[in-house]
C-alpha cells in the first residue's frame, strides 16, 4: 500500500469517489480510503437521486454535469452503472407555484436542461389514465421500489420504535416532508387515497402524543411560524 500520494480522499461515498475520479483524471496521484464498503453510508440512502429540478444556478449546472457524466460512464469503463433517464411531472395549482416554475425555467435554460410547460388538457392527453390513477393512489409503485402502504408502514414503525425506546419522554424526529406525510397518514389511520392530501412545509414542526394503549393524537401540525421572520441575505 502506498504511503505517499498527492491527494488522499477519505470516504467512499458519492462525493469522495467523484473527487478521487476527477483528481485522477486530471493527472493527480490519488488514493481513496473507506472504512467500510463504497457508498455504504449516506450515499446508499439516497441512491438513484439525480434531480434536475433546482432553483440555484450553480447547483443546476452541477446536477446537469452529473447526469451527463453518468450517461458516459459505461462507454468509458465498460461497467453498467444502472443509470436510466426518466422525467417528472410537476403541477402548479396556484399562481405562486407557477411563478416558482417560471424561475426554474430561466435557470434550467442556462444549463440546457430540457423542460416544457403543459396545460391541464395536454397533461390529460399524454396519459389520462395514469394521471388519474396516480392521484387516486392506484399506482402500485416503482419497479423494485416500495408501495404507498409499505412506505406508510415503514415510517410509522420507525417512529413507534423511537417512542417505545424513550417511554415517558420526548422524541425529536427529523425527516423529509413525504416521509412525514406517510407516517402521519398511517399513525392517524387515514385512507390510502388521502396519504398525499396535505402538505408539510420545510423546517415545520408537527407534534404527536402517544397514549399508553397506542392511541396517537395530533396536537400540532405544520407549525413553521419560527421561519416567517427569517430574511434571506
Amino acid at each position: 500500500m502506498k504511503t505517499h500520494v498527492k491527494a488522499l480522499v477519505i470516504g467512499g461515498g458519492a462525493v469522495g469517489t467523484s473527487i478521487a475520479y476527477h483528481l485522477q483524471k486530471a493527472g493527480w496521484e490519488t488514493m481513496l480510503v473507506e472504512r467500510d464498503e463504497l457508498t455504504a453510508g449516506s450515499t446508499w440512502h439516497a441512491a438513484g437521486l439525480l434531480p434536475l429540478f433546482n432553483m440555484g444556478y450553480a447547483t443546476t449546472h452541477i446536477h446537469k454535469y452529473s447526469v451527463d457524466f453518468y450517461k458516459s460512464l459505461e462507454a468509458e469503463t465498460g461497467l453498467n452503472a444502472g443509470f436510466s433517464v426518466c422525467g417528472n411531472l410537476r403541477m402548479a395549482q396556484t399562481q405562486e407555484r407557477m411563478d416558482e416554475y417560471m424561475l426554474y425555467s430561466s435557470v434550467a435554460e442556462t444549463a440546457d436542461v430540457y423542460h416544457e410547460f403543459l396545460t391541464p388538457k395536454e397533461i390529460g392527453e399524454r396519459d389520462a389514465e395514469l394521471l388519474r390513477d396516480f392521484f387516486t393512489m392506484k399506482v402500485a409503485g416503482a419497479p423494485g421500489g416500495e408501495t404507498i402502504e409499505q412506505v406508510r408502514e415503514r415510517t410509522a414503525a420507525a417512529v413507534r420504535r423511537a417512542v417505545d425506546a424513550h417511554e415517558g419522554g420526548q422524541v425529536l424526529v427529523v425527516s423529509h416532508g413525504n416521509a412525514i406525510m406517510a407516517m402521519l397518514a398511517e399513525l392517524l389511520g387515514m385512507p390510502r387515497e388521502s396519504t398525499w392530501s396535505f402538505a408539510v412545509a420545510n423546517t415545520s414542526m408537527t407534534r404527536l402524543q402517544f397514549g399508553r394503549r397506542g392511541r396517537v393524537t395530533l396536537t400540532g401540525f405544520n407549525d413553521h411560524a419560527h421561519a416567517l421572520d427569517i430574511v434571506a441575505e
